[in-house]
């Protein structure tokens, strides 16, 4: 039994060292044959769209009309209609209207007949320190005159407070120089503000203290304005000009 066993052995060793002898030569695989994919892409039509058939139109008949024009009475109002431009017109430019305004009328020079006057007071300079106080005192105003006035001829004393207003009154238009000691002294009385008659409420500033000028001319009324004023023409020089201090009380 152990013979057998042997043998077998024997015979199995010869079998593998003749395998281990020769290798045995592994066969290629076969190359994959490449395949070539073809996609048919296949344009789809939109649907059909329905064709309507163009509207028929029936031409409507114009009437004739007969304008009618109604007589306009005064109570009417005529209206102007404004008609918008088509979109994307240009607006035509603003056209500036021009008002009239009325003319102011001009004075009419006039020769000069008399010298200018001579302002006595009140005043204030080196030699004369004249003051009044206010609302207590009235403002006399004193000069030399100049001769017998025409019935247009008058004297004009311009008042101006600083601060404050400025006015011009016409005073003694008319009256000749009949007294003795030519040239007379005239004066022009402003009243208290709390008085009738030319008074100097509607010069008076806020202040407490104002300085006063004042000048005279001779002048030629020309004609009445609608506030009672007139207009006039210097017929003779301007005064001097001469101030004086006012103080409230």
């Amino acid at each position: 039994m152990k013979k057998r066993i042997v043998l077998v052995f024997a015979l199995l060793a010869i079998v593998g060292s003749v395998g281990c002898g020769t290798a045995t030569t592994p066969t290629p695989a076969a190359t994959p044959t490449a395949m070539v994919v073809t996609v048919v892409i296949t344009a789809t039509p939109p649907p059909p769209t329905a064709t309507s058939p163009a509207p028929t139109i029936t031409p409507v008949p114009t009437l004739p009309i007969t304008p009618t024009v109604a007589a306009a009475t005064p109570s009417q109002v005529a209206v102007r209609a404004t008609v918008a431009p088509p979109a994307g017109t240009a607006r035509p430019s603003a056209t500036r209207r021009v008002t009239a305004v009325p003319a102011t009328p001009t004075v009419t020079p006039v020769p000069i007949k008399f010298a200018a006057p001579q302002l006595i007071g009140p005043k204030f300079n080196d030699t004369q320190k004249d003051e009044r106080h206010f609302p207590a005192d009235a403002l006399i105003f004193e000069w030399r005159g100049v001769g017998g006035l025409a019935g247009d001829e008058c004297y004009s004393v311009d008042v101006s407070f600083e601060p404050g207003a400025r006015d011009q009154f016409l005073w003694e238009c008319g009256e000749g120089e009949t007294q003795v000691g030519y040239p007379l002294k005239k004066p022009f009385r402003l009243n208290r503000p709390n008085e009738a008659g030319p008074n100097y409420s509607g010069l008076l500033p806020q202040a407490s203290e104002i300085w006063v000028y004042w000048t005279v001319t001779v002048v030629k009324r020309l004609g009445q304005k609608p506030d009672g004023k007139y207009n006039a023409a210097p017929i003779s020089p301007v005064s001097e000009r001469v101030r004086f201090l006012l103080k409230g009380n």
